[in-house]
């Protein structure tokens, strides 16, 4: 499926159905952190579709809401995704570790470069 071989429908659909599994997590449900897919977001996705290669590694750093990190992992990859527990990343890469066990989390200290 990576490397390019997956069709931009495909990607639509696979970004779609991340967004509505994201959706479900407390980060949305009780937070309030709702993702709505943008065409700047798709275009993300089909650059991940396309360049990632199979069983590639998604090295997603700021991972936000996570988005990025669940598509490559739909899309095979290992990921690990690291964000600040200062920027509010911390929660995220909580929801994040159910993914699979082929995500690590990692939290890094971003004080001394401020």
């Amino acid at each position: 499926m990576p490397g390019g071989s997956i069709t931009r429908d495909a990607v639509v659909q696979l970004y779609q159905a991340v967004s509505t599994e994201y959706n479900s997590t407390p980060l949305a449900t009780d937070e309030g952190w709702i993702h709505s897919p943008t065409e700047f977001g798709l275009q993300e996705m089909i650059a991940l579709a396309k360049y990632l290669p199979q069983n590639g590694v998604l090295v997603d750093i700021g991972t936000g809401r996570g988005i990025g990190a669940r598509f490559g992992r739909k899309l095979g990859c290992r990921v690990i995704s690291v964000d600040s527990p200062d920027a509010g990343g911390g929660r995220q890469l909580r929801t994040s570790r159910p993914l699979a066990s082929s995500v690590t989390s990692a939290t890094c200290c971003t004080s001394r470069y401020r």
